[in-house]
């Protein structure tokens, strides 16, 4: 079992993690993990909608609060100040055929464009850089900024 074919928005979530120095966290134990909070994850293992990926982000401590935003110039200036960005895109659908849905986190973001992480659904992921104009302007394409979590007090 494992997060390929409908997990990417937890694959990200799990990249930021490690990112931030914490140990991997296998696909197998994360579902685990989830999946007796999760019951849909015994047949769509890590399917995840914008709320759930916030709050899976929160309780991974990667992020205080979440928010939904398609204003560019906004999630750049939450991306600077150092806050987690998740892409959700999706491509119009081919006769008889679902929309195509995608959540990539990004490495990098100025204003003409973004660096993204994609996972793959064969397991794998590759960097994409897109410009704002052939990419975000387009449509079909928003983003969750995963807040920084605050800094625990030192006791």
């Amino acid at each position: 079992m494992n997060l390929d074919r409908h997990g990417g928005g937890c694959r990200c979530l799990l990249r930021i993690r490690e990112n931030m120095g914490n140990p991997m966290i296998s696909d197998e134990a994360f579902i685990e993990g989830h999946r007796g909070q999760y019951p849909d994850w015994l047949d769509n293992p890590g399917a995840a909608d914008s709320q759930r990926l916030v709050d899976l982000a929160i309780e991974l401590g990667l992020s205080s609060t979440g928010a939904t935003s398609s204003d560019y110039d906004r999630i750049l200036s939450l991306h600077r100040a150092g806050n987690a960005v998740l892409v959700c895109s999706s491509r119009p659908a081919a006769p008889g055929k679902e929309p195509s849905e995608q959540v990539s986190l990004v490495e990098e973001m100025d204003e003409q464009g973004l660096k993204l992480w994609v996972p793959t659904r064969d397991g794998f992921a590759d960097s994409v850089s897109e410009t704002r104009a052939s990419f975000w302007d387009r449509g079909h394409v928003s983003a969750i900024v995963l807040h920084a979590p605050l800094a625990k007090a030192i006791a």
